[in-house]
């Protein structure tokens, strides 16, 4: 009798550990899967921004700072995304990091130049791209809202009693927060129309 009391109370135990070990997973592949449209989004972001800043270096003064600045912004940001891993606190996470503030630092900086700039009835092109930069800029901005959304209901099932209890057993690591801009405004300009995917 005690020999099946005991096989029950495994079999329950098995039943509740399989359950919690499939939410768990069912969560991460929501963050991961969130993480992947803000990716793609800031993939994006940095292809227009480098067409952007070879754009401006064309009606920009010689030697003028603002495109190398952007380029190298936008490329130390590919680099920083191509290590960084979903939801993770390790140093290639802090470096695409800095890379984000650091561009939309610039970006703001420069704003009633380029915005100066793009309206110029010669410069459509680099209307456009900016144009494209803003639309970018503003969809990695929901894309990072919903991923931290996500990764908050995710780090808060790890905390519960199953989650504690099981998450190291399964290798479940908390997922870290993306950085998201404090205000709607766009550092390039105000979006005209939909983004050209490339």
């Amino acid at each position: 009798m005690s020999y099946l009391v005991s096989i029950g109370l495994l079999v329950l135990v098995a039943g509740w550990a399989l359950s919690v070990y499939n939410r768990l997973r069912y969560m991460r592949e929501q963050v991961a899967e969130a993480w992947a449209h803000w990716l793609k989004a800031t993939r994006q972001r940095n292809a227009y921004v480098e067409d952007f800043a070879a754009a401006v270096s064309l009606v920009l003064p010689p030697g003028d700072m603002l495109p190398r600045s952007l380029r190298k912004l936008a490329q130390d940001s590919r680099l920083a995304l191509a290590q960084a891993t979903a939801g993770r606190h390790d140093s290639s996470s802090l470096r695409a990091s800095h890379a984000e503030r650091e561009l939309r630092r610039v970006l703001r900086r420069f704003e009633p130049t380029l915005e100066s700039l793009a309206a110029q009835p010669s410069n459509e092109h680099l209307q456009f791209l900016g144009t494209q930069v803003n639309l970018l800029l503003f969809h990695q901005n929901q894309y990072a809202r919903v991923f931290n959304r996500l990764a908050a209901d995710y780090n808060t099932a790890l905390q519960d009693v199953s989650g504690r209890i099981l998450a190291p057993v399964f290798g479940f690591d908390e997922a870290s927060m993306l950085e998201q801009e404090k205000t709607a405004n766009s550092p390039v300009t105000a979006p005209r129309g939909p983004s050209d995917p490339r």
